[in-house]
């Protein structure tokens, strides 16, 4: 019998980035509460969006399902010192679609190359350099953010054993 659209639709919400990770591993929810340490009930809250997990239960499942990628998404979305802090998500891309992105985002930055200096110049930025310097800043975001993309693409390409050290 075919599910009905709205069985489809909940399925999908359990599938948190949590329960996509263990999945992607192909470990079962019994090999990944003896591997974690922490019963099946709450992995299984985690895995259903009931409950937030807690940093050492984010910890010991990027290690477990080999999947770095989780600190980043619980320090974007689930912790309060990354709120704080305005922790940007980063979602994994292909290696290809990084390296470009880098590459042309740093090819921009060169044209603020010389500003950047004569603002720093002084060690101080004058009220007439501050637009300037925000312009710069977000420049620096952006090759900021597409480096760690690369940097968790190169993760997913790694084999088990190196992701471990």
């Amino acid at each position: 019998m075919a599910k009905s659209a709205e069985v489809k639709c909940v399925e999908e919400k359990v599938k948190n980035i949590y329960y996509r990770a263990r999945e992607a591993c192909r470990m079962s929810r019994e090999d990944a509460v003896d591997q974690l340490g922490i019963s099946m009930t709450k992995l299984g809250r985690i895995e259903r969006g009931e409950t937030a997990p807690q940093a050492e239960d984010v910890v010991a499942m990027a290690e477990a399902y080999g999947d770095k990628s989780l600190f980043n998404y619980y320090c974007s979305k689930e912790c309060e010192i990354g709120f704080k802090c305005r922790v940007d998500e980063v979602r994994p891309v292909g290696l290809a679609e990084a390296t470009l992105g880098i590459i042309a985002s740093v090819n921009a930055f060169n044209s603020w190359k010389d500003k950047f200096i004569e603002i720093a110049e002084d060690g101080s930025i004058d009220p007439d350099e501050l637009e300037d310097f925000k312009a710069i800043c977000k420049s620096l975001k952006k090759i900021s953010a597409l480096t760690e993309r690369l940097k968790i693409s190169v993760e997913s390409y790694t084999s088990p054993s190196d992701k471990k050290g």
